[in-house]
């Protein structure tokens, strides 16, 4: 990892290495290792991964986040800080459920928190805008303070997933339901593999 980083190794011996051991946590350290790679090609190889062009398994979408972010790396990375930011909503179209939520960690710019990425941060959700929803000026008065009213609420303010008329996508706010079901008594469950801390 630390030579990818560096640059001191190339994106065909990363490939070479994964085909040599196809396992899923190769996969996942492979993605982890290019997106860290110094260059315009490895961080927009990584990007794609957030904003849906490519798609990948859970797992390799967040070490694509979590190799791009690099220290060392400010001045290569400094148009993704705006972008990110600029881009975040529009993931909900592409990432779903807990997905959404670790793809959207995993591509925050950490190794880039300057003013700048401060402010964008703070635009999403400011303090006065917190103190408008549960002080019930926008929120629910006199109601007890619950996620779902949070979760609609930024939604319909952000314009993520919602209708021109101002309506959910599939005009409902949440499929917990949908999610919660049980699986079949005897259902096989398979083992899920994961991967290692980095080396």
């Amino acid at each position: 990892m630390r030579l990818a980083v560096l640059g001191a190794v190339d994106r065909e011996s990363l490939d070479a290495h994964l085909e040599a051991e196809p396992t899923a946590v190769s996969r996942v350290e492979h993605t982890r290792a290019v997106a860290s790679m110094p260059t315009a090609e490895a961080k927009a190889w990584a990007w794609e991964r957030f904003n849906g062009v490519a798609t990948a398994p859970n797992y390799e979408l967040e070490a694509a986040g979590e190799g791009m972010w690099r220290a060392g790396q400010e001045e290569l990375l400094a148009p993704y800080v705006e972008r990110y930011f600029d881009e975040l909503p529009g993931t909900a179209e592409v990432h779903s459920g807990w997905v959404l939520a670790d793809v959207a960690e995993a591509f925050f710019p950490l190794s880039s928190l300057d003013e700048t990425t401060v402010r964008r941060a703070h635009a999403l959700l400011a303090r006065d805008d917190l103190a408008e929803h549960f002080d019930g000026t926008a929120g629910p008065r006199g109601r007890r303070a619950r996620m779902q009213h949070f979760y609609s609420w930024q939604r319909t303010r952000l314009d993520v997933l919602m209708t021109d008329s101002g309506e959910p996508v599939g005009g409902r706010w949440s499929f917990d339901e949908d999610n919660r079901k049980k699986l079949p008594k005897g259902h096989p469950v398979p083992a899920v593999e994961r991967p290692g801390p980095d080396s």
